[in-house]
């Protein structure tokens, strides 16, 4: 959805999304800002402020965390260990590595916690800043 916007002024932006990057970072640089995007949105994802505390938030965000925690923790520690864990840096989030470690790939694949965080509109907003902004830097750094 933040890719397709990004080159949403291309007659066909949304079906030929891969070719339509190409046009504007270079064919060869779609694959590796694929990986970059989804690398920047994971760490945007345990770090920024505005997304962190939107996620803890939200219930249901919160009950499928815990869920993947309490595999490691005790059940009845599982809540506080995962708050305790995003540890606020100024305006950005530290997360603890064996909770981090716990809840990245949760993040990004768990059903529920996409279907939350895709519907806030505080998140999106954040996510495409900064995806967006390093649509921008491939652009200055490919010359277009």
């Amino acid at each position: 959805m933040i890719l397709s916007s990004l080159v949403n002024p291309d007659p066909e932006g949304f079906i030929k999304l891969d070719e339509n990057l190409g046009k504007h970072i270079g064919a060869r640089n779609v694959e590796a800002f694929h990986e970059d995007a989804g690398n920047l949105t994971m760490k945007e994802f345990l770090s920024n402020s505005v997304i962190v505390e939107a996620m803890m938030k939200n219930p249901k965000v919160m009950r499928e965390l815990n869920a993947v925690v309490s595999k490691q923790y005790p059940k009845n520690e599982a809540a506080a260990v995962l708050k305790g864990a995003f540890k606020k840096q100024g305006a950005r989030y530290k997360l603890d590595k064996k909770v981090y470690d716990a809840v990245a790939d949760e993040i990004l694949t768990n059903p529920v916690i996409n279907d939350a965080t895709m519907r806030n509109p505080e998140i999106m907003r954040e996510l495409n800043n900064a995806v967006s902004k390093l649509y921008k830097s491939r652009m200055k750094a490919t010359g277009k």
